[in-house]
């Protein structure tokens, strides 16, 4: 990533805004820890894991859920895919090209995983991020994306979250595209029509 934020920035790299969605939460993460100085605002949409070194029960609970889906058979991982991150959700046809891409994408996703899964330790130092950040998690999606939620605004500076009622990890992308670009083109977070609870990381807004 850092290459590829150079490349598009020039030399200096940056300041950017950086935006990173589901699994790319923490490729966004481990950036702006690393590169503080390059980052103007991050935000982190449904971020589905932070790391690859689970920190307790539940997150550990959650990324063995994730192991069993990418060891079933190519046509199975689509549909397990959508019901782990979206468990409200039925299997119907607005679904169907979802299952079909997900379907496709099989193999380039179980070496990934695979790879990242035995990796080093990919947890970002979260205290060392800069930047103004918005963290936006769906409420019907998986209980880990609140969790996620909670642990990110109780260590990162500057932190705003906001839950997206009745939307999944599927379907919060085009409902928060309004929230998501006021908060990167606002000039004054005070006054932006952004949520403005500054969070420790005890509590989320009401949904």
């Amino acid at each position: 990533m850092a290459t590829a934020v150079r490349d598009l920035t020039g030399a200096e790299g940056g300041p950017v805004d950086l935006v990173g969605f589901s699994g790319g939460c923490t490729s966004a993460l481990r950036y702006a820890a690393a590169y503080p100085e390059r980052i103007r605002r991050l935000a982190a949409i449904e971020p589905a894991w932070i790391g690859n070194a689970p920190s307790g029960g539940s997150e550990s609970r959650y990324l063995a859920g994730l192991d069993t889906i990418m060891a079933l058979h190519d046509e199975e991982v689509g549909p397990a895919f959508i019901r782990y991150f979206a468990p409200r959700r039925h299997l119907s046809d607005d679904m169907s090209v979802s299952v079909t891409i997900l379907r496709e994408a099989v193999p380039g996703m179980r070496n990934v995983w695979k790879s990242w899964r035995c990796a080093r330790s990919t947890s970002p130092e979260l205290e060392h991020i800069d930047a103004d950040f918005l963290i936006l998690a769906g409420d019907h999606s998986h209980p880990r994306m609140l969790d996620a939620a909670r642990l990110l605004a109780a260590r990162v500076r500057r932190s705003y979250v906001h839950v997206v009622a009745g939307h999944d990890h599927f379907t919060i992308t085009a409902a928060a595209t309004h929230m998501l670009a006021t908060f990167l083109i606002a000039q004054d977070l005070a006054t932006a029509t952004v949520p403005q609870l500054r969070l420790n990381g005890s509590t989320l807004p009401p949904v």
